[in-house]
């Protein structure tokens, strides 16, 4: 039943007759009558509802009227409206009445599952188009601080002010419309989106890393493919989760793309070859990034030892696929800066402040000694260097070959609080050449000697 009437104390045959023509003129579901009302089924009732008592279903109600009895069908889920004779009595065409109907059909509906949104736009058509034009009343965009980079600016960084937006609260708005459908006034309700503040982004262009090999002895073309390699970092903004791969950045090593020739190592050996002193630029990348705190994804170590940085952090690269890559796995931008001055390869990274200090180790686990090869200077090649046996010197000096391993150590506050072995690596050793002179020493004269201190 959606509607029923309730007679209280109608002890009038004919009235309760009267009544019930009355509600099934109205199309009512049913009557319930209170204990002190007169039997429905009394001749003179039947008479006067023209056989309508007999086709309204009623009954009496058993609890305490009114108390009882109302919360009786508070609980069944009935709202009661009634007719009274009295000053602060409603019309009964007020729209609160009306409204009534509407949120017991939106109570059935939400029954069902659907939010209050979905059941008030079915009971109330042309509610969501209202609600929709006071969204966009209240809608204002946020402003986001945003970060400018310029790597090589005086100021490296300009963080503009950001700004917070505001947006309705639409399943809030709903539920107030909800409450208020027996009357009142509903008030719209108002998020605040927050906007990334100035300080956020400050925060966010933190010094991470800084690391740099030197180079101020290399020759000049070898100085030049440094500094162009690692150009194209300069001024890198990686995106959270972004992997960056050295020679898709780099691209391939080529006089065409302005490479020159300078010294690589081919099999373990020295040679002239186009792109020498990349592999600088990708170790100092390589180490500025482990610094940071950075995940690597690829490394490679090269055959032989490099002077420029220590054993176990060098990261070979080659257009044959070789390659160094890392991942922005920080949850910020990572904002990349490289300066090369001719003496020495410096890699910037900044971003979020690191959560540890980080610190590069290196330990020797076994060391292989080089072969010597002792040149005997018999043809005087070298005569302006050495004459005789107990003279010496390196044409080519030995390397050692080492096994070693990487450590990454991590302190917070000045204090250790792990230590991670991050690879392990082998490097050929290097023979050297020692050239040494051909002519024995001639002996000291004595008598020269004492006749000389006489003298």
């Amino acid at each position: 039943a959606k509607r029923i009437t309730v007679l209280e104390g109608v002890v009038d045959a004919t009235n309760i007759g009267a009544i019930f023509r009355s509600a099934a003129a109205l199309n009512v579901d049913g009557v319930l009558l209170t204990s002190t009302c007169c039997d429905p089924l009394r001749r003179r009732a039947a008479r006067v509802s023209m056989g309508t008592v007999f086709q309204i279903p009623w009954a009496r109600i058993d609890a305490e009227w009114p108390d009882e009895g109302l919360e009786f069908l508070r609980r069944a889920g009935f709202q009661t409206a009634a007719l009274a004779l009295s000053d602060d009595s409603v019309s009964i065409e007020d729209p609160r009445l009306a409204a009534a109907e509407k949120l017991a059909v939106a109570d059935r509906v939400s029954a069902m599952g659907f939010d209050a949104e979905t059941a008030l736009n079915y009971v109330m058509p042309g509610l969501k188009e209202i609600v929709d034009d006071i969204a966009s009343d209240v809608f204002k965009a946020k402003k986001d601080s945003e970060v400018v980079f310029r790597p090589d600016g005086e100021k490296i960084f300009s963080v503009s002010e950001g700004s917070d937006g505001e947006e309705l609260d639409r399943k809030a708005l709903y539920d107030r419309i909800r409450a208020a459908l027996g009357g009142g006034t509903v008030e719209v309700p108002v998020n605040t989106v927050k906007a990334v503040s100035k300080a956020e982004n400050l925060k966010k262009t933190s010094l991470k890393a800084v690391f740099s090999t030197d180079y101020g002895s290399s020759t000049a073309d070898r100085k030049s493919n440094v500094k162009l390699a690692l150009s194209k970092f300069n001024g890198m903004v990686v995106a959270p989760g972004e992997r960056v791969s050295f020679n898709d950045t780099v691209g391939e090593r080529t006089a065409a793309n302005g490479f020159k020739k300078a010294k690589i190592i081919v099999g373990g050996k020295y040679v002239d070859g186009v792109g020498g002193g990349v592999c600088q630029a990708s170790t100092t990348l390589y180490n500025a990034a482990l610094l940071a705190g950075l995940r690597i994804d690829e490394w490679h170590r090269h055959t032989l030892r490099s002077g420029y940085v220590k054993p176990s952090f060098d990261a070979m690269v080659n257009s044959n696929g070789a390659d160094m890559v890392f991942t922005n796995d920080s949850g910020s931008p990572l904002y990349i800066r490289t300066v090369c001055d001719g003496s020495r390869a410096t890699v910037y990274i900044y971003g979020e402040p690191n959560q540890y200090e980080i610190a590069r180790e290196y330990k020797t686990v076994k060391t292989t000694p080089a072969k010597v090869t002792v040149i005997t200077d018999t043809d005087g090649k070298y005569a302006d260097r050495v004459v005789y046996d107990d003279e010496s010197f390196w044409l080519k000096a030995p390397t050692d070959g080492m096994s070693t391993e990487g450590y990454l150590v991590y302190k917070k506050d000045g204090r250790t609080v792990a230590r991670k072995k991050i690879r392990k690596d082998t490097y050929q050793p290097v023979g050297g050449v020692k050239v040494v002179g051909a002519e024995k020493r001639p002996a000291e004269n004595p008598d020269a000697a004492g006749g000389e201190n006489v003298a």
